[in-house]
């Protein structure tokens, strides 16, 4: 099964470094010139990545997509949520381990997390400052 690419997976490395399960970092290297990112360790192997707004009041995530990080270091997207809806790509069974896959939402989520990826580091700086802040 495909996963993500190579530099997307080095842009997930340096936003997830040293997050423990349970934790989260909100992350804005910019002048509010572009939506912060927000990371959160979710369960040992799952972590999610989101922008969030204000509308009316609410607090919206959009996008927001779920990782799974296998035991060989490889990332996989298991869901996506944007205006239109949670999108589930993956389904796993009850010990954690990979069940089945949503063929269409999983290529769609291969494709959007290579380009969002790209852009997170490109609006955040290079992540520079976060790296070494994280080392």
């Amino acid at each position: 099964m495909r996963t993500i690419s190579q530099a997307a997976v080095k842009t997930l490395e340096v936003l997830t470094q040293n997050l423990k399960a349970g934790q989260a970092r909100k992350i804005d290297l910019t002048d509010g010139t572009f939506m912060a990112v927000h990371v959160e360790h979710l369960t040992e192997n799952t972590f999610s990545v989101a922008h969030y707004f204000l509308q009316n009041g609410d607090l919206c995530a959009d996008p927001d997509m779920t990782f799974h990080r296998t035991a060989d270091g490889a990332w996989m997207p298991t869901s996506i949520t944007q205006w239109a809806g949670f999108r589930p790509a993956m389904t796993f069974n009850s010990d954690g381990s990979i069940k089945g896959f949503y063929t269409g939402t999983y290529n769609d989520c291969l494709s959007f997390a290579s380009m969002w990826m790209r852009n997170i580091k490109a609006q955040q700086g290079g992540l520079k400052a976060l790296r070494a802040a994280t080392v």
